[in-house]
């Protein structure tokens, strides 16, 4: 009897952030945005995740993750910024390369590209609550839950909060959640794996 489960669904449209992305690139050429008006800017990123699940046998095990990498944010193509203004609303776009460790019975490697927008309120001076999430790929040596590969894609949706001082220094917490499957891409074995975490940006 095949035991293998499948990949759970997707809390949020790939194709939609796909296209969104695609669009952001498309209409301009991007420059790094080192500093703005309250906008998110480039910075390094900490992140330390949990993954609850069973492996491959059915039993139940946690994963620890714990990832470092760096924020490289674009400025807004020309086109977006008179609409988002007008609702009241900032939109960036940016890429989050990340390398990281994964603690259970053996420690293992992940390394992985996310394209990610993020978006926040316009008009407030000090605190300000975002969204933000992105699709990018993965690897990672992790064994033994039925992933069917080393390489996935990686799909990520979080929440959270900004806050930025006076002398320009900003600082986010934020809640991720990460879906990481290969889409059956490499074969039926896909069960694909979450992971909760906490995210740190230095602005």
């Amino acid at each position: 009897m095949d035991k293998r489960r499948r990949s759970p669904r997707r809390p949020f449209s790939t194709i939609s952030l796909l296209g969104l992305a695609v669009a952001l690139m498309a209409t301009g050429t991007p420059a790094p945005v080192e500093a703005g008006e309250g906008g998110v800017r480039s910075g390094p990123v900490w992140a330390v995740g949990i993954s609850l699940d069973e492996d491959a046998l059915g039993v139940d095990r946690e994963l620890t993750n714990i990832n470092l990498g760096y924020r490289f944010v674009f400025e807004d193509p020309e086109s977006w910024q008179g609409p988002l203004a007008d609702w009241g609303l900032d939109l960036s776009f940016g890429v989050e390369p990340m390398v990281g460790i994964v603690l259970a019975d053996d420690t293992d490697f992940e390394a992985s590209v996310l394209p990610l927008v993020h978006i926040q309120p316009t008009g407030l001076r000090t605190w300000y609550p975002f969204l933000e999430g992105g699709i990018g790929v993965l690897y990672t040596s992790v064994d033994g839950f039925g992933l069917g590969s080393d390489f996935h894609f990686r799909d990520e949706v979080g929440v959270g909060m900004r806050y930025r001082a006076a002398s320009g220094r900003a600082w986010s917490l934020s809640y991720r959640y990460r879906h990481i499957s290969h889409a059956d891409i490499f074969g039926d074995e896909n069960d694909g794996l979450n992971t909760h975490f906490l995210v740190l940006a230095v602005e």
